[in-house]
């Protein structure tokens, strides 16, 4: 046929198909109307051309893709509980967490109090995994420490005016490796205090400081040791000199942290960027960031490469633990942390295989929290209708099956302390719902999930008194926990869960609470305190009409509001009882003379201007501010807060940028 004879298509009758109209792409299927046009054949869609044609809304879209592969879970599920119990065993990239060695130290008498199942109201496949038997796995591999010859006596050291005798500094080393040590196992047991002092004055003195917390033969170091390492932490940020050290001084700093200790926030991120500039989170290209590369790629000889590959080890561990100490602090911090894992392409995966077992077990457990925290953030947390709650339970329905996901793939004798902790951070985003609405199991997977949290936390040490040994993310979790069970147990929603499992759980935490307490205005003593009236208090979480509070009134701090919401809650029915205080403390303290007055910070701030009075020195210590000063939200519900009415007047009257 001679081109003259070709039929000419018109450009009014050149119809694309459905798929290229949806995503406005240029279509090819007028050219040969009984083949799909290029781009579905590409991407193996389906090629129709029709006349009747409504652009699908994204959004609506993906939600329905949600429903269906909901449904398809549920049935799924159910249909792998009717045939056979081995549903966990599913292949998975996540196989490297396997081969985590038995850690249980676990009474059986606590086994049915964290593993009892509920009530079979509902086929939520949810619900199945949370009734399945677990044991408790709490305890962290205790530190080996090889047997040396050692004939070097430890000298003694001095600090600020503080002296520390030499055989001092052997029992609180000693009780380092002991007690501390296994929850951050990145120092050499087999290092001498001596050998630490020659290396770092720094790392020295934090572990000193540290471990001083149970050393009773001298009560007095650590409240003496806490000004002075601070200092030392705080000096030492202004040089890049030691990283390594300084790295994992800030590690064990950030990890037991002095009593009210303001900046903790801040520290962890700029420990997390102190290791990147060091190059930790590409351990394999590490020596990029230094000055010198001490050994040439093209004369490794296989002692170099052995000596490269330890080194790749300890940076990896090194980044891993920075990773977690920066995303617990933004967790108890009630701020969206970053997920970090895949920081650098596919670098996840690379970094688990150089990781022990249980090291990436935090690592993964805290990625899913880290990412469903953003993914509720970002969602919008303020939004208390009927249509956000069902979009937001798909939220956390689908990091909560990640999560048993990735637990259904350890083997029995895993650490199940992390996943329980991460599990509770995800599900306590269901007390954004409605506390006052049809019963939903969702609570009663938070109930358990809480209560199983404090199980794990009671078997954590065998005395009472090594309690103070528990590191801050230890603390925040149980006071999460309790917390959690105190909201739920004051709800209308107590009549539906198993209220007196969640009562024994709840007076158990507050127990707890009271062994870590440290100093009288430390966290675990202003929680156990606030806990207690709070519980025996008629007016929490009610309306001055006596009705109850639907959902929370702090919304906007994550995984920290139901605790954030305790405090203030606290604030509002005891404060002037603290306020008398805090009054007779400031005609009374010592630091003053008679005649001289203490300071007012908040003139002092406002002598800064109207337009900064917000940022005094309580609104700036983290959610302490609750305990101690104004808190941000008005007692009404948050869906009752009107904007002020010269809001937008004040906002002409500022001048233009």
């Amino acid at each position: 046929m001679s081109q003259t004879d070709k039929p000419l298509v018109s450009a009014r009758h050149k119809k694309a198909c459905t798929e290229c109209r949806q995503q406005k792409a240029k279509c090819d299927a007028y050219l040969n109307p009984d083949a799909p046009c290029s781009r579905c054949r590409k991407v193996g869609a389906r090629c129709v051309i029709s006349d009747p044609f409504k652009r699908e809304h994204k959004r609506k879209r993906m939600s329905q893709l949600e429903h269906e592969a909901e449904e398809l879970r549920k049935r799924l599920n159910v249909s792998n509980n009717s045939t056979n119990n081995n549903r966990y065993k599913i292949d998975s990239p996540i196989g490297v967490l396997n081969g985590i060695p038995d850690l249980s130290h676990t009474p059986q008498s606590l086994g049915s109090s964290s593993t009892m199942g509920t009530s079979p109201q509902s086929v939520d496949p949810l619900s199945i995994h949370q009734g399945q038997g677990v044991v408790i796995n709490a305890r962290p591999a205790p530190v080996v420490v090889r047997p040396t010859q050692n004939d070097e006596t430890t000298l003694a050291r001095m600090v600020k005016g503080v002296r520390v005798e030499g055989n001092e500094i052997d029992d609180i080393f000693q009780l380092f490796f002991q007690d501390y040590a296994p929850f951050l196992p990145v120092l050499d047991p087999n290092t001498t205090p001596n050998a630490y002092f020659d290396q770092s004055t720094l790392l020295f003195w934090t572990v000193t400081f540290v471990a001083s917390r149970n050393y009773t033969k001298n009560l007095t170091l650590f409240p003496t040791l806490a000004d002075a390492v601070t200092e030392m932490i705080l000096l030492s940020m202004g040089t890049n000199s030691a990283p390594v050290f300084k790295i994992q001084s800030f590690l064990l700093f950030l990890t037991w942290p002095p009593p009210r200790l303001e900046i903790f926030f801040p520290l962890s991120g700029w420990l997390l960027h102190i290791a990147m500039q060091n190059g930790l989170h590409i351990p394999m290209a590490s020596h990029e960031f230094g000055r010198n590369v001490r050994v040439s790629r093209s004369e490794q000889s296989q002692a170099n490469k052995a000596v490269l590959m330890m080194d790749m080890q300890r940076r990896s561990e090194l980044w891993a633990y920075c990773v977690i100490v920066y995303q617990r602090a933004c967790l108890s911090k009630g701020q969206p942390p970053r997920a970090m894992l895949d920081l650098v392409p596919d670098s996840g995966n690379k970094l688990c295989r150089q990781l022990s077992p249980v090291l990436a077990l935090q690592l993964r457990c805290l990625d899913v929290v880290s990412k469903c925290s953003v993914n509720i953030f970002t969602t919008g947390v303020r939004n208390t209708s009927s249509e956000h709650e069902r979009s937001m339970t798909a939220l956390i329905r689908a990091h909560e099956t990640q999560m048993y996901d990735l637990v259904g793939q350890l083997p029995p004798n895993h650490n199940t302390l992390y996943p329980t902790i991460a599990r509770l951070q995800i599900q306590v985003f269901y007390l954004y719902k409605d506390l006052t609405g049809p019963y939903d199991i969702c609570f009663t997977r938070l109930t358990d999930t809480a209560c199983s949290v404090i199980d794990h936390l009671r078997v954590l040490y065998d005395k009472p008194e090594l309690y103070v040994c528990s590191p801050i993310f230890i603390t925040n979790a149980l006071v999460s926990a309790s917390a959690i069970l105190l909201r739920l147990l004051k709800s209308s929603m107590s009549s539906k869960i198993d209220a007196e499992k969640a009562k024994i759980s709840f007076f158990a935490g507050i127990s707890l609470l009271k062994h870590m307490v440290l100093d009288a205005k430390d966290l675990a003593s202003k929680c156990a305190i606030a806990l207690t009236q709070v519980w025996n208090s008629p007016k929490a979480f009610r309306k001055a009409d006596g009705s109850e509070y639907a959902t929370l009134r702090i919304r906007s701090r994550l995984v920290m509001s139901p605790v954030i919401e305790l405090a203030c809650w606290w604030r509002e029915e005891f404060e002037m009882d603290d306020d008398d205080d805090a009054a007779n403390d400031n005609t009374t303290n010592p630091a003053f003379g008679e005649n001289e007055m203490q300071p007012n910070l908040t003139d002092t701030v406002n002598d800064l201007g109207t337009e900064f009075q917000f940022l005094n020195d309580e609104f700036l210590t983290d959610f302490e501010w609750a305990f101690d000063n104004e808190y941000l939200l008005p007692t009404e519900a948050y869906s009752d807060v009107a904007w002020l009415a010269n809001a937008t007047a004040s906002a002409n009257s500022l001048p233009p940028i």
